[in-house]
């Protein structure tokens, strides 16, 4: 009875998660761009493809994620510590990853999660509750405040996904020398260019999009900052490219 109950709230709850998912995915992409998030448009089509992608993500990582907690029980303790770093790395190191644009950015996503696996490890140890609760991760925390901490932090995580597929680059739509961020209702969201390897500013420009002419294109520029300590060698590249062009012209 416990277990349908649960599933009726998750199920209810889907539509609203799969908003939510997309709306951080949107986020992340925006932060790397430098768009405001109050310009962040959902219309319906965007929610049905995006919810579903999320929602067979997110169904794979609570699968991935059960196996591994059956797997754990009876393990040596070494085993079980790891089992759940990757747990926690899944949603707390992992978002910090993706939005790493340094070395040192990447190695302090392992911290995080060793310090909650071995607290996790330490509760799972001890008796939880007299009628044999057996939820492991976090036992100590509240049904409805574990709901909602996983809630939050797959939404961060679905927003790393959106500022690090933003970060990689690739091919694009552009505008009369602007880039094409995104649309907001019947607009287009553009970002004037900057020279070659330099920083995107703040601003941006709606115009309508009937009639718009695009084209896509590969430029290659600065964008948002994500957990950073000075240049990444990417950044260091392109400054050092823009710096050379500046000084042949």
């Amino acid at each position: 009875m416990q277990l349908l109950k649960r599933e009726a709230v998750l199920l209810a709850l889907a539509p609203a998660l799969g908003m939510l998912g997309v709306y951080a995915y949107e986020s992340g992409r925006y932060r790397f761009l430098k768009v405001p998030s109050m310009l962040i448009d959902l219309p319906i089509n965007r929610l049905l493809m995006g919810g579903v992608a999320i929602a067979v993500l997110v169904t794979l990582l609570l699968m991935v994620i059960g196996v591994l907690l059956k797997w754990m029980i009876g393990r040596s303790w070494f085993a079980r510590f790891l089992t759940m770093f990757v747990v926690f790395y899944i949603f707390l190191g992992l978002p910090a990853l993706l939005y790493s644009t340094t070395l040192q950015g990447a190695l302090s996503s392992l911290i995080v999660p060793v310090g909650f696996a071995l607290s996790a490890i330490s509760e799972a140890e001890k008796k939880v509750s007299a009628n044999g609760e057996d939820r492991k991760v976090l036992p100590w925390l509240p049904d409805a405040l574990f709901l909602a901490s996983g809630v939050l932090l797959t939404s961060w995580l679905i927003s790393g996904f959106g500022f690090w597929n933003e970060r990689m680059g690739g091919s694009r739509l552009c505008q009369d020398g602007s880039l094409v961020a995104g649309a907001y209702r019947d607009n287009l969201i553009l970002k004037t260019l900057p020279k070659p390897g330099a920083e995107l500013d703040e601003t941006v420009k709606l115009v309508p999009a009937a009639g718009a002419v695009l084209r896509e294109c590969n430029p290659s520029f600065i964008g948002g900052r994500g957990i950073t300590a000075g240049d990444t060698p990417r950044d260091k590249r392109l400054k050092s490219a823009a710096k050379e062009s500046e000084e042949l012209q």
